[in-house]
């Protein structure tokens, strides 16, 4: 049985995964791929999911027109374009839904990790409008989880073309340094450091 064949249950009893959509699921993930995983911390996965971005727009643009009490902007309300967010929307919002158990996306995560089992932790949608000027400063997603250990996937999905210069950048086997990165000042003034995270100097305008 595949990871995302997996039962779920939900506090009114529903069971999951929901009925599947036509969509294509995603393809089987190669012991290459996994090995580079392992050393890299990050693989690219060209156009895995396109399939489903429209499904996952029209989520976004639900989101925005009815956010959760998560939702943030990030103290962006005045600037050109806006840098806000929103998470753990994904049993309220149909298209994130149908796409955590009808996209294979779960075994993914789990082909990545080798593993036979696949958690949900949760799906977080980040929109930064055009023009906005404040860039993110490099960082680690760990201290932001409430999870701990080194079976942890995320699983980024560009909704709109984005130029080189802008894009996501990672560090090639961070993930296996042993201290935390977190951002020495956030750029949008967020939440201070994480226990136990070392704050590092910011050594590009974007990641």
């Amino acid at each position: 049985m595949s990871p995302s064949a997996f039962p779920q249950h939900r506090e009114d009893e529903t069971t999951y995964p929901a009925p599947v959509t036509d969509h294509a699921t995603a393809l089987p993930i190669s012991d290459e791929m996994a090995d580079a995983f392992a050393t890299d911390g990050a693989v690219h996965l060209k156009g895995l999911f396109a399939d489903w971005v429209d499904d996952l727009a029209a989520g976004v643009a639900r989101n925005e027109a009815d956010p959760s009490e998560f939702f943030d902007d990030n103290g962006t309300s005045n600037d050109v374009g806006r840098f806000w967010d929103d998470y753990c929307n994904w049993s309220r919002i149909p298209e994130f839904e149908r796409f955590a158990f009808g996209s294979g996306i779960a075994d993914v995560a789990a082909g990545l990790m080798r593993s036979e089992t696949v958690q949900l932790f949760h799906e977080h949608v980040l929109v930064k409008e055009p023009g906005a000027p404040r860039p993110t400063p490099w960082h680690c997603d760990a201290p932001y989880y409430f999870v701990d250990g080194p079976q942890t996937v995320s699983i980024w999905i560009p909704l709109d073309p984005v130029p080189a210069e802008s894009t996501l950048r990672l560090i090639r086997g961070s993930h296996l340094w042993q201290d935390a990165v977190h951002p020495a000042q956030r750029a949008v003034g967020r939440n201070g450091p994480t226990e136990g995270a070392v704050p590092r100097p910011n050594p590009s305008p974007y990641h």
